[in-house]
C-alpha cells in the first residue's frame, strides 16, 4: 500500500505477530524539519506507524496508552527499506524496525 508516499507491504501475519516492509520515500513529509540538513523519521511517526498497523490488523486494539521502553539505535532515512516486526502478548506489544542485523529501533508498548 502507498500511503503520502509511505510505502509498505504485509510480509506475514499470525494471531499475535505481524511483519511488514516499508520505505519512506524522499518527499515523505514527516522527514522536513526534524533536522535541516539531515532527515530522518522522528520517533513519533515510528510509533504512529506502529499504531496504525496495530489498529488494523489486532483485534481489540484502542490506542497506546504507555511506552514501558524504547531504543532508537540507528536513524531511518529516506528511502531506506526497513522491516518492522509488532509481537503482541494481551495488552503488550513489542517491536522492532530492522533490516538485516541491523536494528534501527525497538521497544515496548501497552494498550
Amino acid at each position: 500500500m502507498i500511503e503520502k508516499t509511505c510505502e509498505y507491504s504485509l510480509i506475514k501475519k499470525t494471531a499475535n505477530s505481524l511483519e511488514f516492509s516499508v520505505i519512506f520515500h524522499e518527499d515523505y513529509p514527516y522527514f522536513d524539519g526534524h533536522f535541516d540538513e539531515y532527515k530522518i523519521l522522528p520517533a513519533l511517526l515510528q510509533i504512529n506507524f506502529l499504531a496504525q498497523r496495530s489498529s488494523e490488523h489486532f483485534e481489540g486494539f484502542v490506542s497506546i496508552n504507555e511506552i514501558q521502553s524504547m531504543k532508537f539505535q540507528r536513524p531511518i532515512i529516506p528511502e531506506l527499506k526497513v522491516n518492522v516486526l509488532i509481537f503482541r502478548t494481551d495488552n503488550k506489544f513489542s517491536f522492532k524496525f530492522f533490516s538485516g542485523e541491523n536494528i534501527y529501533s525497538q521497544g515496548v508498548f501497552r494498550v
